[in-house]
């Protein structure tokens, strides 16, 4: 092959590089095990308005229940609006077991990270105990919360 024409080569190479790099880059985007642009549930995903989007966010209409975890999710509903928390206030939440394995920084750091969170529906809910669905980030997830003897949060996960 002539010099020029392996010249003429590189060029070609170097686009096809940069065509798979892009759809790399593309398909990664997505969250682990999901398509881009598409969320696991066929549920209506709301956002949260940016401040050059004035339009209203639809109120999620599933009811929490007067129960004491639905005491506590709703509680928590509102506590993700002004994090960071305080430790008494984590304290009069959350079980001293949960709080001595997630201290109060890991807690509101883990709380930052769902502060979108939105209910979808609730599949199962017991006075000690709930789950459902949930909308983090327009990403569908699954949701479980229970809670100890003295009536405080025990588990929230989120998976």
């Amino acid at each position: 092959m002539s010099v020029s024409a392996r010249l003429l080569r590189i060029p070609v190479i170097v686009l096809a590089l940069a065509i798979s790099v892009g759809t790399l880059a593309a398909c990664s985007s997505a969250p682990k095990g999901s398509v881009a642009g598409v969320t696991e549930s066929a549920e209506p995903v709301t956002s949260t308005p940016s401040a050059r989007d004035e339009t209203p966010v639809a109120e999620s209409t599933v009811k929490i229940p007067d129960s004491p975890v639905g005491r506590h999710v709703t509680w928590l509903l509102g506590a993700l609006k002004r994090l960071p928390l305080a430790e008494e206030e984590l304290a009069d939440h959350f079980a001293p077991e949960y709080l001595d394995t997630f201290p109060v920084e890991q807690t509101n750091a883990f709380l930052s990270g769902i502060r979108s969170l939105e209910f979808v529906e609730l599949t199962k809910v017991y006075a000690t105990r709930l789950e459902g669905r949930v909308v983090v980030d327009g990403v569908a997830r699954g949701i479980l919360i229970t809670m100890d003897e003295t009536d405080r949060l025990m588990i929230v996960e989120i998976k």
